[in-house]
């Protein structure tokens, strides 16, 4: 079964990365970090798989700049 793979036109990928959306997701990214950074404290003595971490964190900023709710996976 041959699979469709679309993309976006590159305007609209461009305006993602606009000053004015990376400025208006600035308090997300640094709410998302501030939050990696306490798990990471809080799990100090035991071992982290951080590829996990960083796609949460990736997961996370998504969610919450597409429908403004916080992804808990824990």
């Amino acid at each position: 079964m041959g699979h469709i793979l679309s993309f976006p036109p590159m305007k609209s990928v461009l305006e993602s990365f606009s000053v004015k959306n990376v400025k208006l997701f600035r308090f997300i990214r640094q709410d998302e970090v501030l939050r990696m950074i306490e798990f990471f404290q809080s799990s100090s003595s035991e071992t982290v798989n951080a590829r996990k971490m960083i796609y949460q964190f990736v997961s996370s900023m998504n969610c919450r700049s597409t429908f403004g709710k916080v992804q808990d996976l824990n």
